[in-house]
């Protein structure tokens, strides 16, 4: 008889051990989704940093030099590649407009369309 109490005491706690494994994932899932939108948020922060920055006249149109400089700083960030020419046709249809600019790179970020497939930019992990 004991030794049956002490197999169901072992076959208990191994069910608890489980369950709680199984919530622990779960919980490790959430932070990492967490996680991964922080990241992204950050991201377009910082690549909204590098458009403003690059209007270099505040005149909230980047045009010139300040595309140069701005392409130059996008390919600054680790994994972004960067199509130039389709890059600068684009600012260029609109005008060289930072908000329009601002939306392409959000897009990126964002994945509410695709700009890999609009061309503009490459992500490598």
């Amino acid at each position: 008889v004991d030794v049956e109490n002490a197999l169901e005491m072992v076959q208990n706690m191994n069910a608890d051990s489980i369950e709680s494994l199984k919530d622990q994932v779960q919980q490790s899932k959430g932070i990492l989704v967490s996680m991964k939108q922080n990241l992204k948020a950050q991201a377009l922060q910082n690549i909204i940093t590098v458009v403003l920055n690059s209007d270099s006249d505040g005149d909230s149109v980047i045009n010139g030099e300040e595309v140069d400089q701005l392409i130059f700083s996008l390919k600054g960030i680790n994994g972004l590649e960067v199509n130039e020419q389709k890059f600068r046709d684009a600012i260029s249809n609109k005008n060289g407009s930072v908000e329009a600019v601002v939306d392409i790179l959000q897009d990126l970020v964002s994945g509410s369309s695709n700009p890999q497939e609009a061309g503009f930019f490459t992500v490598s992990n």
